[in-house]
C-alpha cells in the first residue's frame, strides 16, 4: 500500500503479478472510456508494420545469431519466461533469428534489448516527434507542486500478434524463443507505445490534469499543493483501471517543488533547471580525464560531445564552450577508430570550464523581454534602433572587406555596447534580417567560421558582464525598414496606407478616435501621436511614454515594433486595431491572435494602396509585403 497524506491506496495492479502483453486483459475498460480504434487494435495485439517481407531461417539450430550465454542473461531468459514475455513457440517453423543482449539501467538492473537491426530493415516508421526537455519550461509555472509516475515493463504491457512473434524469435543455451510483447530494440516499437499513452494522457487532460508524457514516464503538476495530491491519486487509479503496472521505485507521489525528469532538475521555486548530481559528476570526470591526458581517441570525444550536447541545455554558455571541442572532433579520420590525437589549447581550456561549470543552472522560465533592438549591416556601414533611439556607424578600410555575417555581429555588438546604460540586468530581443547572426546567438557560436566565433565570444561577453539576457529573432528585410536606412544614411521609412485601404477597415470596424504612429503627414484619423517633439499639433509625444486607454485606436508601428507594442499592451484599456504582417512563425503571432475579437483582415492591393512618404512611392519589395488589420483587445495576457 501507498499512503498519500491520509489516503491509502491499495488496490494496484502491482499487486498481481505482471505478464507480458496484459492490456489485452482490459480491452473493454479501454473501450468505455472511447479509446480510438488505433490505439484498441494496439492494445489487443500489436502488428509489425512491414515494409518488405523479411527472409526466414528454416532451421534455427543453424542460425549464425545465437545470443552469448552467461548467468546475467540466463537470469533475464528466466525472468522474462516467468513473465509471459518471453515463450517456448508450439511450432518453432521458419524463424527470424535475432541476438539479445544486455544494458545496465541506472539502477544497476539489466535491461534486455533485442539486436533487431536485421528485422529493421523491414520494418516501415514513421515519423514522430516526442516531448523533449526543451518543452518542459513552456509546461511549468512557477510554484507548480509536481509528481512522476513510471511504468514498469513499458513496452512489455503490448501483446504482439501471434503470426509475427516468428520475427522475434531468440537462440540461447540450445533452446527457442520467441517475445510475445512490444520488444525494446524494433524501431516502429516508440511509435506504437507513445500512442498508447499519449491518449492515456489525453484522458487524465480530460479530467483537469494538467500532465505530460515521454513514453512510459508522466509528470503532473498543480498549482496547489492538495491538487497535486489528489491528480496523483486520480492517476493511479486510471492507469490501475487501464491494466499497467507502475514502478512504485521510481515514482515521486508525494507533491514537491524540484524533481528530475527527462534528465534534468527541475526547480519550480527557485526557477532554475540543472543537471542531476550524477550526470554532473560524469561530465565533470570525463573532462578531467581528456584535460589530464593530453590526448583523446575519436570514440572517448564523441562519448564526450554528446553528454555536452545535452547538458549544454542548463549549463550557461555551454555551447559556446563546447565550439572548439566539435571544432577538433572534425580533424579525426572516422576511419581510423584507434586513432590518439593530441588535444589543442583552445579545446583544452573548454575541458577545464566545463569541469568546473557542471554545478551551475540556467533559469526555468526567462524574464520577460523589456528592450527589442533592430540591427542591420550594409556595405556602407551600419544602423540599429531601441525604441526612439537611433544608431548608426561606417565601416574602416578594415571592415570593409569582412564579410556580410561578420559585418552584421559587429553591428549588433556596437549597438549595444552604445545603449549599455539603458539595457544593463534586463532581458533584450534582437531583431535582425540576417539569418546566421540571429542563428550564432541563439546557439552561442558556430563551427563553420572562425572570424565569427571570436566575435561572438566578445558579444556574448559583453552580454554576460552587463547580466543582460539575450535573445534573437529573425525579421525579414522588408520589415527592417529603418534600421536598414540608418545602415545606408537614408532617410528613415514612413508607411501610411491610403483612404481606399482604410476606408473599408473603418466601414466595418469604426473610425479610430486616435492614430498612435503617426505625423501630420501620415495621419489616417484627426488625433495623432508623434516622435517629433516639435510637432505641437500631436496629442502627445512617443506613444510608449504612457499607458493607452481608447476606445478604439489606430496602430500602424514600423513592423519591427510590434513585439514592443504588444508588450505596450498589457498595461492598456481598450481596444485597437493593428496592422500587423502577415508572418505565421513570428514569435509575437501568438499573442496577436489571443487578443484578437474577431479574425483579421488582408489588406488588399498594396502597391496601390501602400506608400512610404520619405519617397512618395510603394515601399521596396512591396510585391513581398502581406499586411492585416487586427481588431484586439488590451490588457494583461
Amino acid at each position: 500500500m501507498i499512503p498519500f497524506g491520509n489516503q491509502r491506496i491499495n488496490d494496484y495492479p502491482t499487486a498481481q503479478p505482471f505478464s507480458g502483453g496484459q492490456l489485452s486483459v482490459f480491452v473493454q475498460r479501454w473501450e468505455e472510456l472511447g479509446a480510438p480504434q488505433s490505439v484498441l487494435k494496439i492494445i489487443s495485439a500489436s502488428r509489425i508494420p512491414l515494409c518488405s517481407k523479411p527472409t526466414l531461417t528454416p532451421n534455427w539450430h543453424s542460425s549464425p545469431f545465437k545470443t552469448k550465454v552467461s548467468s546475467a542473461m540466463s537470469n533475464q531468459i528466466q525472468l522474462l519466461l516467468s513473465q509471459n514475455v518471453l515463450e517456448r513457440p508450439h511450432n518453432p517453423g521458419p524463424s527470424f533469428i535475432s541476438r539479445m543482449f544486455l544494458i545496465t539501467k541506472n539502477n544497476g538492473e539489466f535491461r534486455p534489448i533485442f539486436d533487431l537491426r536485421g528485422l529493421n530493415q523491414h520494418v516501415r516508421t514513421k515519423k514522430f516527434k516526442l516531448i523533449s526537455h526543451h518543452k518542459i519550461p513552456d509546461f511549468l509555472q512557477d510554484g507548480d507542486w509536481l509528481v512522476r509516475i513510471d511504468l514498469s515493463n513499458a513496452y512489455y504491457h503490448i501483446p504482439v500478434v501471434r503470426n509475427h512473434r516468428s520475427l522475434l524469435r531468440l537462440s540461447y543455451n540450445g533452446e527457442l524463443y520467441q517475445m510475445t510483447s512490444l520488444p525494446f530494440g524494433l524501431s516502429s516499437a516508440p511509435h506504437t507505445f507513445a500512442m498508447v499513452s499519449n491518449w492515456v494522457a489525453e484522458t487524465l487532460r480530460a479530467q483537469g490534469v494538467r500532465v505530460v508524457v515521454y513514453l512510459d514516464d508522466f509528470l503532473l503538476a498543480s498549482q496547489n499543493r492538495a491538487t497535486a495530491h489528489s491528480q496523483a491519486i486520480q492517476a493511479m487509479k486510471r492507469l490501475e483501471f487501464l491494466g499497467w503496472h507502475v514502478n512504485l521505485n521510481k515514482c515521486i507521489l508525494e507533491p514537491c517543488q524540484e524533481l528530475d525528469f527527462l534528465g534534468l532538475t527541475w526547480n519550480t521555486v527557485e526557477n532554475r533547471m540543472s543537471l542531476p548530481v550524477k550526470k554532473a559528476r560524469k561530465i565533470h570526470l570525463l573532462s578531467e580525464e581528456l584535460k589530464s591526458s593530453g590526448v583523446c581517441r575519436l570514440k572517448q570525444l564523441q562519448t564526450l560531445l554528446g553528454h555536452l550536447n545535452f547538458a549544454d541545455y542548463v549549463i550557461p554558455r555551454g555551447r559556446l564552450h563546447s565550439r572548439y571541442l566539435q571544432i577538433f572532433l572534425t580533424n579525426f579520420n572516422q576511419r581510423r577508430p584507434r586513432q590518439k590525437l593530441h588535444i589543442p589549447t583552445t579545446a583544452k581550456s573548454e575541458l577545464k570550464w566545463w569541469s568546473e561549470a557542471v554545478h551551475l543552472n540556467s533559469p526555468l522560465h526567462k524574464p520577460p523581454v523589456q528592450f527589442f533592438l533592430t540591427t542591420d549591416a550594409a556595405d556602407s556601414g551600419w544602423g540599429a534602433q531601441l525604441g526612439s533611439h537611433h544608431m548608426a556607424g561606417t565601416w574602416t578600410n578594415e571592415q570593409r572587406d569582412w564579410h556580410s555575417n561578420k559585418k552584421e555581429m559587429f553591428a549588433a555588438l556596437s549597438a549595444l555596447r552604445e545603449v549599455v546604460p539603458q539595457i544593463q540586468g534586463s532581458h533584450v530581443m534582437l531583431q535582425t534580417d540576417n539569418r546566421s547572426l540571429a542563428a550564432y546567438i541563439r546557439k552561442e557560436g558556430g563551427t563553420k567560421s572562425f572570424n565569427l566565433l571570436e566575435l561572438t565570444y566578445r558579444l556574448l561577453q559583453l552580454v554576460d558582464d552587463l547580466q543582460i539576457t539575450l535573445s534573437a529573432s529573425y525579421l525579414p528585410g522588408r520589415y527592417n525598414g529603418i534600421a536598414d536606412s540608418l545602415s545606408r544614411g537614408k532617410p528613415l521609412p514612413e508607411w501610411h496606407l491610403l483612404p481606399a485601404a482604410t476606408e473599408q477597415i473603418f466601414k466595418l470596424w469604426g473610425a479610430p478616435e486616435i492614430d498612435l504612429f503617426a505625423s501630420r503627414r501620415s495621419a489616417v484619423v484627426t488625433h495623432y501621436v508623434s516622435l517629433d517633439s516639435t510637432d505641437q499639433s500631436a496629442s502627445f509625444h512617443d506613444a510608449f511614454s504612457r499607458p493607452w486607454r481608447f476606445k478604439l485606436a489606430w496602430v500602424f508601428p514600423p513592423p519591427s515594433l510590434l513585439p514592443r507594442t504588444l508588450a505596450h499592451l498589457n498595461k492598456c484599456q481598450g481596444t485597437y486595431l493593428v496592422i500587423a504582417p502577415e508572418w505565421e512563425q513570428t514569435f509575437w503571432r501568438a499573442d496577436l491572435a489571443s487578443r484578437a475579437v474577431s479574425p483579421p483582415i488582408k489588406i488588399q492591393n498594396l502597391k496601390e494602396t501602400l506608400l512610404d512618404l520619405t519617397t512618395g512611392l510603394p515601399p521596396p519589395q512591396v510585391e513581398k509585403i502581406c499586411l492585416q488589420v487586427w481588431k484586439i483587445g488590451a490588457g494583461p495576457r
